[in-house]
């Protein structure tokens, strides 16, 4: 393989946004859309989703990010969305225990749906007086088979950076060490993202 094709290589990554209705879900997929904090964001109905860009050690990444409804009756449809996750996101705000302690119902799903995906828990809301333990945190996410736990602000954009460098860096390790490596792997002329049943936004 010559050196130029080695600097054109990229990965892409399928990542998903889950957990309950109201704990900020959309106003992170905002942030990290957009840029930006919109106080009367709309809660998603059915699924929505972006494309990301970013570099990481020395690899173009090319992030899909899924943001969820949490309310229930949109479960079922949601569902179908998330097949197939290379990571998934759980989040819960950091002022509302009950949010964090709802999240085992969404991992069923995950072990049926993606069940090698990578799991990251999200605290959002750092904002906001923080009402979980961290004892409560690191507890529920062994639970949840978590590679790692994040506290982050969507209003403020405080660790929204950090979250996505770390799950990234994740992802590539996983998938470099993988058998299936070379599924994962194009040039940059041969990257295709399935445009789905949804709308796609893009950003960089």
């Amino acid at each position: 393989m010559n050196g130029d094709h080695k600097k054109n290589m990229s990965a892409k990554f399928k990542i998903v946004l889950l957990g309950q209705y109201g704990v900020g879900k959309s106003s992170i997929f905002l942030r990290i859309r957009d840029g930006e904090f919109l106080g009367n964001a709309m809660s998603t109905i059915g699924v929505d989703y972006c494309i990301k860009d970013l570099k990481t050690e020395g690899t173009t990444i090319q992030l899909s990010l899924w943001d969820t409804a949490g309310v229930e009756k949109y479960r079922t449809l949601t569902q179908n969305f998330y097949r197939n996750a290379d990571a998934v996101l759980y989040v819960f705000s950091v002022n509302e225990p009950t949010s964090l302690l709802c999240l085992n119902q969404w991992e069923e799903e995950v072990k049926r749906c993606s069940p090698s995906a990578l799991r990251f828990l999200i605290g959002n809301k750092a904002d906001l007086s923080l009402f979980i333990t961290r004892e409560l945190m690191e507890g529920e996410a062994r639970k949840l088979n978590c590679e790692s736990v994040f506290i982050m602000s969507a209003k403020t954009g405080n660790g929204v950076v950090g979250v996505l460098e770390t799950v990234s860096k994740h992802l590539l390790s996983f998938h470099k060490e993988s058998r299936n490596k070379d599924e994962i792997f194009f040039s940059d002329d041969s990257i295709h993202v399935n445009q789905g049943q949804v709308k796609k936004s893009t950003c960089c």
